[in-house]
């Protein structure tokens, strides 16, 4: 048996390169390599196994009292290492709908329907992020939603005055029925309602 190379040979064995037959007889048991050492040998390669971070895809089986069905990658249960692909639709491709020309009380009287505040942190942030409004508008100065910890510290009262102020700039802008848009696009889910 021919070495790998000296340094491999040394941290297997213990002993430098060209001392050994070949028999692995001089193994010393504390100098055996961590996997971490195994893998910096030249010319190794880890095995592949089929439950590794080398096939995402694999799906493990489901072991006795583990629960079956589709909701069972939501528990960590069985298929937890699979890839799952996204079902819905994100905010970015969500299309723009089609809204008759809205005024500013049109616009406000949809904000506050069904005991609305304003739209929930992430999605406040992601209608005013640079592929939203703003890029489409670069002229319109619009006050930013709240980031997510200044979104918790805000009383609802505050937060309606924001997108009030909002709503307005966008109008003195002539952005409002684009701002409207993106506030129609929005899911009852995502908007916070008062309590």
């Amino acid at each position: 048996m021919k070495p790998i190379d000296e340094v491999a040979t040394l941290r297997l064995t213990g002993v430098p390169a060209g001392l050994t037959d070949g028999t692995m007889q001089h193994i010393n048991p504390v100098l055996i390599p961590q996997v971490s050492e195994v893998a910096m040998v030249k010319g190794y390669k880890r095995p592949k196994s089929a439950y590794s971070g080398n096939n995402p895809g694999y799906v493990p089986p489901s072991g006795g009292g583990h629960l079956r069905g589709e909701d069972d990658w939501l528990f960590g249960h069985g298929r937890q290492h699979s890839a799952r692909p996204w079902r819905g639709e994100s905010e970015q491709t969500r299309s723009l709908p089609k809204l008759p020309p809205q005024s500013i009380d049109d616009v406000l009287a949809y904000v506050t329907h069904n005991r609305r505040v304003c739209p929930l942190s992430i999605h406040w942030m992601a209608m005013m992020n640079p592929v939203g409004l703003i890029s489409a508008n670069a002229d319109v100065w619009i006050p930013m939603a709240p980031g997510e910890s200044e979104w918790r510290l805000l009383t609802d009262s505050n937060k309606r005055a924001l997108l009030k102020r909002q709503i307005l700039a966008a109008a003195a802008g002539g952005a409002l029925q684009l701002f409207a848009q993106h506030l129609h696009r929005l899911r009852e889910t995502e908007w916070h309602h008062e309590s």
